[in-house]
């Protein structure tokens, strides 16, 4: 039999995360919840597991993104906030992920999230000759 402070523990780790087990069980978890994800069933997800799934994926698609433009991590670092390249992939990572504009503004340092923003409609709307060859390059260098 287990002793009450083992009990409450065990209790204490229920509490504060969104499942209970190893990393071999999380992935599973989360291999679950992609699966139903791609089949339009994100609505029955929620919180920490939809948040992870959101994240481990973006991460993903960003490490494809920076290798279609020829990017290293210290690249991003360096770089200005406004770097076409950044802004691109800003865009590309809002239209086909959940994670949050900072998240986003995060991991590719751009500063605040509003620059996110700007950037997407940047993207969107203005005309430049050298953005849309940025765009057509990373949708041409990834496989979706």
């Amino acid at each position: 039999m287990q002793g009450r402070r083992e009990l409450n523990e065990q209790w204490k780790r229920i509490r504060r995360g969104w499942y209970l087990g190893g990393d071999e069980f999380q992935s599973r978890l989360l291999q679950r919840v992609k699966r139903t994800v791609s089949q339009g069933l994100a609505a029955s997800y929620s919180g920490a597991a939809k948040r992870a799934h959101g994240e481990r994926e973006a991460a993903r698609m960003l490490a494809q993104g920076k290798a279609a433009l020829g990017l290293r991590a210290e690249d991003l670092d360096r770089a200005p906030k406004n770097l076409l390249e950044k802004q691109v992939l800003a865009w590309w990572l809002r239209q086909r992920t959940t994670v949050s504009r900072r998240w986003i503004s995060q991991r590719l340092g751009m500063g605040e999230e509003s620059g996110v923003t700007r950037a997407v409609r940047k993207v969107k709307t203005v005309q430049d000759a050298k953005l849309k060859r940025k765009q057509q390059q990373l949708l041409n260098g990834v496989a979706e």
